[in-house]
């Protein structure tokens, strides 16, 4: 009879948790329309690029030492023109992503960083028309590697361009030359 007294007290506070989870998701849902955020459409997904070769790339001036450094990508699996464009000038050759169509694009970014000491905050800078934009960056690893695998989205108004910044403030370190551990994908996910 005691475990059965507390059977029934156990689900009064599941369905109370349950019942709060609820609310907040609604005052979150509430919020998010009062505000006039609108979020890309999940339903669409065009693959405007794939890339799996990732590299550092150095030879910009402002990203030009190595714990400081731009993603290169190099051949192309998909490519399309109709949404974007490499910049192919020396300063930025295949590090600078032109968003040419106006809308919703998901990043997905996929490497190995090596050669990193496990008492440093090692991240990943995302750059918007050369204003920095958003730091999904990344727990201290745990040994001499961390595989990064990052998701985020960003948007166009057809004129932006982003670069993705690598970044240490301490200490050197690059990207796996074992390809198959890296991949950066864009796709376009709808309007505004």
């Amino acid at each position: 009879m005691g475990s059965r007294s507390s059977s029934g007290k156990g689900l009064a506070v599941l369905a109370l948790i349950i019942g709060l989870a609820g609310l907040g998701l609604g005052v979150y849902s509430i919020m998010q329309i009062q505000t006039g955020v609108t979020r890309p459409d999940s339903s669409i997904s065009i693959i405007v690029g794939l890339w799996e070769s990732l590299y550092r790339d150095m030879d910009n001036p402002d990203f030009n030492t190595e714990r400081d450094w731009l993603i290169e990508v190099g051949d192309s699996e998909i490519y399309n023109s109709n949404y974007i464009n490499l910049d192919q000038t020396a300063q930025h050759s295949n590090t600078r992503f032109h968003l040419i169509k106006s809308g919703w694009y998901r990043v997905n970014i996929l490497m190995r960083w090596e050669n990193m000491d496990s008492s440093y905050y090692y991240g990943l800078w995302v750059w918007k028309n050369d204003t920095l934009f958003m730091t999904p960056g990344y727990p201290v690893p745990i040994g001499t590697y961390l595989q990064v695998n990052i998701q985020f989205y960003i948007s166009s108004d057809g004129n932006d361009y982003y670069d993705f910044n690598c970044y240490c403030l301490y200490d050197n370190f690059l990207i796996s030359s074992s390809q198959v551990r890296n991949q950066l994908t864009i796709e376009y996910s709808g309007e505004y």
